[in-house]
């Protein structure tokens, strides 16, 4: 994801540089694409990481990183 990321930032600056169109002058610029992608990839590689950690966590102490919400039955429960 960390390629994707470096490439899709390189692109981005590319298509704003040489003003990147779709297939014809009239169509719209590319840039905000590879802006997306850039963004996507950098938020998929931080969730990735978040869920590692919680794994690892787990994995070590025997016990979840964050508590779990109750559900309706433990709150019901007498």
């Amino acid at each position: 994801m960390v390629i994707v990321c470096k490439m899709s930032i390189g692109k981005f600056e590319e298509a704003l540089e040489f003003n990147y169109r779709r297939q014809s002058e009239w169509a719209p610029h590319v840039h905000h694409y590879w802006l997306m992608m850039a963004i996507a990839s950098v938020l998929l590689i931080l969730q990735l990481s978040s869920d590692w950690i919680d794994s690892l966590y787990q994995a070590i102490t025997g016990k979840p990183l964050l508590p779990t919400a109750p559900t309706e039955q433990e709150e019901t429960a007498p």
